[in-house]
């Protein structure tokens, strides 16, 4: 992934964490800072302390250990505390974005949801999620490419003061200087090589498992559903189950090919960094004896050089894994910023005390999302509230298609839906939704207590609840129920009561 698409999706995606943590990316700043400076503080206290006893100036070396006690506890409570929220963070921030994504499901128009493109935008970041480990796992990586980028210039600062202090011509015509650039030029290119290498690997093997994860995690959920069990057991679809099942399982062999292609490169990235390291004790030693530098300093600049090698790798690393985890959050912060409505509306509707209303449809056709076929073609009709009415016709002549442009579903393709001559695009879109109660033959009852599928309110009209109830014949069957009204319908949500579809059906026409 280049650097500019990196750093747009890095955006998005801490817009996304920002809803729920303002506070996170100053967290991880800090959290960064305080983890890369620890390390610094305890190299240059640990060679003014030296420089200090061998100069016998026992008052500057306990100045150093107060510093380095002091300073280093300080940084020390920083990264600890910061280190926890990100903990935290990274344990809830996968709930925090399935939650932004689920409010927009809610208030998404119904056919900008149906839209296939939708549904598959989110669906496939949700597999993708879960197969590079979730949102949770880039922030903790966040913190460790914050920490190894800190650590970086530090260490090009200490270096920089190293070649100052040991005179820029003199170190230029020095054969052991050059050895060293030539060293550590081969570890940044062959560690950023390999890091590659080993990140390629694993996200080949997790490309490989996200379709695997899916329909192995449907099947097994498949298989504890009530209502899949008749079909499951009366056409005999074990066979069928366990063929996926077990594709699913020969995926996790590609972790063992991995640990064992991970292991080698890993092995020679730590011969390469051990090299590198001796090379810059060396180096920095014959400095020591030339009188270049101090004693105490040995540490550290050797500590500094060998630390730019190894944060120069970490940089590398962090960047492949974040690029990797954060491929689909654009999915996600592309759906949850998607305009929820077509036009909203905002004109309220008429009261009329002689509730005198019209509808018409006016020459209206109309295509389903991603279809060129019409489901309606110039269609004219016209009916009055307080009439009864049947729309007969064939299956997919379109009678249901009617209802759900009536209800705004869905915007006519042609043609205008009107009420007392206004067209309905204009009305106020909660206010107009709400004159209609449709049953759909494919309606839902949810596994909630009842008083919550018929009134869908916190705080129902009791006396109405009841009637509509008694209305539908459905009063003495709740009233049987354990606990009434407040009986929960159901099992997903816990032990509840299972009931008829035709009693559903009835609860349904209650609630309408």
């Amino acid at each position: 992934m280049k650097l500019k698409e990196f750093l747009h999706k890095t955006k998005n995606f801490m817009s996304l964490v920002n809803v729920d943590y303002p506070y996170a990316k100053y967290v991880i700043l800090a959290y960064g800072v305080s983890t890369a400076v620890v390390p610094f503080l305890s190299l240059v206290c640990t060679a003014w302390i030296l420089n200090s006893l061998i100069a016998q100036d026992y008052h500057s070396a306990v100045t150093a250990v107060w510093i380095l006690v002091v300073g280093g506890g300080a940084f020390s409570m920083i990264q600890t505390v910061t280190g926890s929220k990100i903990e935290v963070y990274s344990r809830t921030i996968d709930n925090s974005i399935s939650s932004q994504v689920n409010y927009k499901t809610y208030v998404m128009q119904y056919d900008a949801y149906e839209r296939q493109g939708s549904l598959d935008a989110v669906r496939l970041a949700r597999q993708k999620a879960n197969g590079a480990g979730g949102a949770g796992s880039i922030m903790i990586e966040m913190p460790r490419f914050a920490d190894a980028c800190i650590e970086t210039v530090l260490c090009f600062f200490f270096v920089g003061k190293l070649f100052y202090q040991t005179g820029s011509l003199s170190i230029l015509q020095d054969g052991s200087f050059w050895i060293v650039v030539i060293l550590l030029i081969t570890f940044l290119y062959g560690g950023a090589k390999i890091s590659a290498k080993s990140m390629k690997v694993f996200e080949d093997m997790q490309k490989m498992n996200i379709r695997n994860n899916s329909i192995g995690s449907y099947i097994l959920q498949t298989g504890m559903m009530v209502s899949k069990k008749k079909d499951l057991q009366l056409y005999r679809l074990e066979d069928v189950t366990l063929h996926y099942l077990q594709a699913m399982y020969k995926s996790f062999y590609g972790y063992c090919e991995y640990g064992i292609i991970n292991g080698r490169l890993t092995g020679l990235l730590a011969v390469l960094m051990n090299i590198f390291a001796a090379a810059a004790y060396i180096f920095v030693g014959f400095r020591a004896i030339q009188g270049s530098i101090a004693i105490g300093d040995v540490l550290l600049y050797a500590g500094a050089i060998q630390m730019l090698a190894g944060r120069a790798k970490d940089i590398v690393t962090a960047y492949n894994a974040i690029a990797f985890r954060i491929d689909f959050v654009d999915q996600f912060y592309e759906f949850i910023h998607a305009p929820a409505m077509h036009y909203e509306g905002t004109l309220p509707i008429e009261k009329r005390s002689d509730n005198d209303y019209a509808l018409e449809f006016k020459d209206v056709s109309f295509c389903y999302p991603g279809t060129d076929t019409k489901v309606l073609d110039h269609i004219n009709l016209k009916f009055r509230v307080g009439e009864k009415l049947a729309l007969v016709g064939r299956n997919g002549a379109g009678k249901t298609t009617i209802v759900k442009l009536l209800c705004r579903f869905y915007e006519p393709t042609e043609g205008k839906i009107l009420l007392n001559g206004i067209d309905i695009q204009k009305y106020d879109y909660a206010e107009y939704t709400s004159i209609f109660a449709p049953v759909f033959q494919d309606f839902e009852m949810f596994s909630l207590p009842v008083e919550d599928n018929v009134a869908c309110t916190d705080h129902p009209d009791s006396v109405q609840l009841e009637e509509a109830l008694k209305t539908v014949g459905m009063k003495e069957r709740v009233d049987a129920m354990p606990e009434g009204i407040h009986t929960l319908l159901y099992h997903d949500n816990g032990e509840g009561t299972d009931i008829s579809g035709g009693e559903a059906q009835k609860l349904a026409i209650a609630r309408a």
